[in-house]
């Protein structure tokens, strides 16, 4: 499940596991624990395995930044 960046940092399109060819949006912007269009967070309005998805991903995109450049001083924002 590879996250691709939507319209904005925090928003990310993740493919369906269960559909094939269909995506949700994953909104890490929205509060407590983000948002995402797939029927479980609807429903259930619990962390799916899609915000875990793009949480992980946003991680290691964090990681690999900080390997790369140790000093977050030089991070414009």
């Amino acid at each position: 499940m590879q996250p691709i960046p939507h319209d904005h940092l925090l928003r990310w399109l993740v493919p369906s596991h269960s559909r094939p060819g269909e995506h949700h949006l994953v909104d890490l912007g929205k509060l407590p624990d983000g948002q995402c269009s797939c029927e479980d967070w609807t429903c259930r309005k619990r962390r799916c395995r899609h915000i875990l998805a793009v949480r992980e991903h946003v991680l290691n995109l964090i990681i690999t930044r900080l390997r790369t450049d140790p000093n977050p001083t030089n991070y414009d924002g």
